[in-house]
């Protein structure tokens, strides 16, 4: 048994009353109120003329004043009903417009005895509250999710457990949900909540009712981690379904346009041994049959991979299906799964209004000919009675004539025609009769469409919904004349249509992959498209010349289905490359179809791994990919164990050992992270270790013009010494730097391919090795492939050009810069200890009297440009809105500027400038400031005014001031671990090395600072 199986074992039998989350509640409201896992359908509460509408994929409140706004109620005693002293709530969810003081949800009985979160703080969209009353006397934190911005979609989690409350929100569309934005502890329990009123939208309080959309909204058995809630995340408001079932069907649920030869694919359920298939147009039947009475649509029985080739499907049609999941032997159960709908593509698509010009031979005042394909008047297939909306001839004109010329040639397939439906139509027949139709490719030779003769009369009513449909059975066709003989009043009055409509068989290559003007795409995938509907090949031209493209000279090759490989058209990082796809049928009465001209330009790199995909759950571990020195475990996506590489690694952080102080975390490092990243990847060392990676398929890092390999890494202050390699195919290259793996910051290492020995057009296998006697950790980012690598940064020496002061804080508040500047004071009880190791002594503050001042006021006030640079070892305890320093002059409207290690109680590390006059200007980093001394820095350069955040040396941030610091005056109150603002709390932590300059540090200057020298 490998370690980490006995370990997670132990902890088993330690804590065998502890059980994962269970979803026991789901409301989708796709098209119902009706919820999916437990029977608890929700309502709605009419109660006013505001009301909520629910459409296939959400339920809408319309929002307003309490007592005249419908809200979504679910059943009382949902939360006490689950029986579980652990609750995890979550949604996604939508707020249209500010509502005064409107809830996310809240689940209580009175003002009194209640639980939710709001959108706002009364009606500022930039605060927001979560609170939990009395439990004793109420808990409540504001301003930790704001601004939810409106129109955007958010996932919102909000987790309760036994003392303690916390809350996750992120947009929808984010790649992270991240760590918590907030919590706070709790004496009472859920037992204690009397949830009566459990409702979406709506407030104990007399507060107005939100204006939000809801699309999903579940409540879970247990406490969800932030681990388990990022995998829900990726997966989305419809990424999860009870155990054992079929889940992530292709094509996704009610997707539209798909193609009739789809073959259907979908992820096994966690026990499935084989799979039953159902398909339909009748949804009554797929929900109904089953193995004892098929209904005689049953596909497969006891099929055994997850995909299924169902031939092809009729146009327009739409099909429901359903997989049901036969667990293996010897269980056998049939666990049913959901019923899932798809439309076929349909044989033909209208022509947008935007591909044709129109033309008539008389027009009426007040009339416009691109009226009849503009769409205007026509909504849902209903007209208008508009005059405004329809073309009218004049009067004189007694065979009007319209020309219809389309932006290419088109496979015409069919035509409605809208007859004039002005309101007196009845009465007067203003409407075209009798009609003559005609069809052109060249616009010289003219075909008469046989039956198009005559039209109906329309109503002249606003409900007109029904055209006349002409065939036109797919003629080949650029132009369209339609000749009108008469009107249905038969007097000259004039004589007009409302709408147009051409109908095309897609014969032209279409819907791009990468789409049109994309950007950043990596060179090492394949180009795809929807190919045209007559097409038995493709001829596919590519260049950076997009009027060789366009005119046909760039050269091209063949391709027998919908995609080819960039590589096989040798395309290059840092380029944009113009294309065209001709679909070809030399069977056909139009051989070649010349599709349009597209573009996409490549990113500067190719992605080796950016860590990004690592999770706690398997197959996702990064030890999993990343091999160590202990292996893992078998499981259903493993089925035989790898007892590890036999090296002193271990990958990842120790989540399973209760005395770690990762215990219950993530095994990636969500803190210490590379510029831009989300996480890094922790190897721990003792002796000599290494982690191993198998690539597969192998990669070819010949194409593309690659040449460098660049990887980031970071060391550890407190790591033993020693030599950091990388082995590529077995060929090692070891790092330069003997200090790397005692390196507290982020170091980008270039490896030239050209150098490294062994042929890499077969890149198999990838070693990160550390030879020492000792032991540390390592975090490893952004595994990248260049043509042109960037520069690494080379740490300078900024000496003492525009030093204004320096605190080195050893064993006092003198300045040692040789400014002139007086000592600082400090106020508390904070005491000198240990700095960094070779920086002396650094100051330490308690978080609740402690602070120090400096006086510095004079420095900012002359200073346009500023660089502030300090080492912070922050406790991450203690109150919320924490300063490592604030230089200003008070609360309210007074200028300050200032750098808070985390956001709240557990956001993101913050720098902030305001004037008197001007409003914050702000950076953050992802993440909160991380244990252990770390260096931050602030840079703001006063020409350019850009300001930019360093933590560690490297560059987490970078914006735009409106102010900068000779702008806040001569600031009078300038802190150590202290805010201008009473409310907040001060800094628990120790400061060292407190350095300020009137000149932007450069990036190197700040790497030297950071420990780089």
């Amino acid at each position: 048994m490998c370690k980490r199986l006995l370990v997670l074992s132990l902890i088993f039998m330690a804590f065998a009353s502890v059980q994962a989350a269970e979803l026991v509640h789901r409301w989708n409201f796709n098209g119902d109120l009706k919820d999916s896992i437990g029977g608890a359908d929700a309502v709605i509460d009419d109660i006013g003329a505001n009301n909520v509408t629910v459409s296939e994929s959400q339920a809408t409140l319309a929002g307003g004043g309490k007592d005249t706004s419908d809200y979504i109620d679910l059943p009382d005693g949902i939360l006490n009903g689950i029986g579980n002293t652990s609750i995890t709530i979550e949604c996604w969810a939508t707020q249209l417009s500010v509502q005064n003081w409107s809830r996310i949800f809240d689940f209580g009985s009175t003002t009194t005895d209640n639980i939710f979160m709001s959108w706002t703080v009364a009606t500022t969209l930039g605060n927001d509250r979560v609170e939990w009353v009395p439990n004793p006397g109420g808990q409540s934190v504001d301003g930790t999710n704001a601004p939810y911005d409106l129109g955007v979609e958010y996932h919102i989690a909000l987790v309760i457990e036994p003392g303690l409350v916390s809350w996750y929100s992120a947009p929808a569309e984010s790649d992270t949900l991240g760590e918590a934005k907030g919590s706070f502890s709790v004496a009472g329990a859920l037992s204690d909540l009397s949830d009566t009123n459990n409702w979406m939208g709506r407030s104990q309080w007399g507060d107005n009712t939100a204006n939000a959309s809801y699309n999903e909204f579940r409540l879970w058995s247990g406490a969800l981690t932030a681990a388990e809630l990022q995998v829900n995340h990726v997966k989305g408001p419809d990424g999860v379904s009870p155990k054992g079932v079929a889940i992530n069907p292709v094509p996704v649920n009610k997707e539209t346009d798909v193609l009739r030869d789809v073959v259907l694919v979908w992820e096994s359920g966690e026990y499935a041994g084989s799979h039953d298939v159902y398909l339909s147009t009748s949804e009554a039947d797929v929900t109904d049959a089953s193995r004892s009475n098929t209904l005689g649509i049953q596909l497969v029985q006891g099929q055994t991979v997850a995909s299924l080739d169902v031939g092809r499907l009729e146009f327009g049609q739409t099909y429901y299906w359903r997989v049901d999941e036969v667990n293996a032997t010897p269980d056998n159960t049939i666990i049913a799964g959901e019923v899932w709908s798809f439309d076929v593509e349909p044989l033909s698509y209208a022509l947008a209004g935007d591909q044709i010009a129109v033309s008539a031979s008389s027009t009426a005042k007040n009339s416009d000919v691109n009226d009849l394909i503009n769409g205007s008047g026509l909504v849902n297939g209903q007209h208008s009675t508009s005059n405004l909306d329809m073309w009218l001839a004049l009067a004189a004109d007694f065979t009007p004539t319209l020309q219809f010329d389309f932006a290419k040639v088109q496979a015409l397939d069919r035509v409605l025609i809208y007859n004039q439906n002005q309101t007196p139509e009845p009465s007067i027949g203003w409407g075209a009769k009798d009609i003559v139709m005609e069809t052109s490719a060249d616009g010289v030779e003219w075909t008469v469409v046989e039956g198009a003769t005559q039209l109906t009369r329309a109503p002249g009513e606003t409900d007109y919904a029904s055209p006349d449909e002409i065939s036109l059975t797919g003629v080949i066709a650029q132009h369209v004349r339609i000749k009108i003989l008469n009107n249905w009043g038969g007097l000259p009055v004039g004589v007009g249509l409302s709408e147009v409509v051409f109908y095309a068989v897609p014969v032209y290559a279409r819907q791009p992959m990468p789409v049109d003007g994309a950007v950043a795409v990596e060179p090492v995938t394949d180009l795809s498209w929807r190919q045209g509907r007559q097409a038995a090949q493709s001829s596919v031209a590519l260049d950076v010349d997009e009027a060789g493209v366009a005119g046909g000279s760039a050269a091209s090759v063949t391709a027998q289905g919908n995609t080819i490989a960039m590589t096989d058209l040798d395309v290059e990082l840092s380029t944009t490359y113009f294309w065209r796809v001709d679909e070809v049928n030399d069977a056909e009465a139009v051989a070649v179809w010349s599709g349009d001209v597209w573009s996409f330009s490549t990113g500067a790199y190719v992605t080796v791994d950016d860590f990004e995909s690592y999770s706690n759950f398997s197959p996702d571990r990064p030890f999993q990919t990343w091999v160590d020195g202990f292996g893992y475990s078998a499981d259903e996506y493993f089925p035989v164990a790898n007892p590890g590489n036999g090296s002193g690694a271990a990958v990842g952080h120790d989540i399973w050992s209760p005395s770690s102080i990762y215990f219950g975390g993530d095994l990636m490092e969500q803190t210490l992270t590379a510029e831009g990243s989300g996480q890094s990847m922790p190897i721990y060392y003792s002796g000599n270790s290494h982690a191993d990676c198998i690539l597969s398929p192998s990669q070819d890092w010949t194409v593309a013009g690659i040449k460098t390999l660049v990887l980031f890494v970071m060391g550890d202050r407190e790591n033993a010494p020693g030599s950091l390699y990388l082995q590529i195919n077995g060929a090692k290259i070891t790092h330069e730097d003997a200090q790397l793996l005692t390196k507290g910051m982020w170091t980008q290492w270039n490896i030239d391919l050209a150098s490294v020995g062994v042929a890499v057009n077969n890149v198999k296998n990838l070693n990160i090795g550390i030879e020492s006697a000792g032991s540390g950790v390592i975090y490893v980012d952004e595994m990248r492939l260049y043509k042109a690598a960037p520069d690494v940064p080379v740490a300078v020496d900024p000496g003492s050009n525009g030093l204004a002061a320096k605190y080195s804080l050893d064993n006092n508040l003198n300045d040692t810069s040789g400014s002139g500047l007086g000592a600082g004071t400090i106020v508390g009880s904070a005491f000198y200890v240990d700095g960094l190791a070779g920086n002396g002594m650094g100051l330490s503050f308690n978080g609740t009297t402690d602070y120090a001042t400096l006086p510095i006021g004079g420095v900012i006030a002359s200073a346009n440009s500023i660089t502030i640079a300090c080492w912070a070892d922050f406790s991450n305890e203690g109150d919320a809105w924490q300063r490592i320093w604030d230089f200003g002059s008070g609360e309210g409207a007074n200028p300050y500027m200032f750098l808070c290690p985390r956001v709240n109680t557990a956001g993101p590390v913050r720098f902030a400038i305001r004037s008197a006059t001007v409003g914050e200007s702000g950076l953050g980093s992802r993440n909160t400031l991380a244990k252990g001394w770390q260096h931050v820095a602030v840079v703001i350069d006063g020409d350019t005014r850009v300001m930019r955040l360093y933590i560690n040396g490297s560059m987490v941030d970078e914006g735009t001031t409106g102010v900068i610091p000779s702008e806040l005056g001569n600031t009078t109150q300038n802190y150590l671990a202290k805010s201008q603002y009473a409310a907040d709390g001060l800094y628990q932590g120790a400061v060292d090395e407190v350095i300020l300059y009137t000149r932007p540090l450069s990036e190197g200057e700040i790497r030297y600072l950071a420990g780089d020298n």
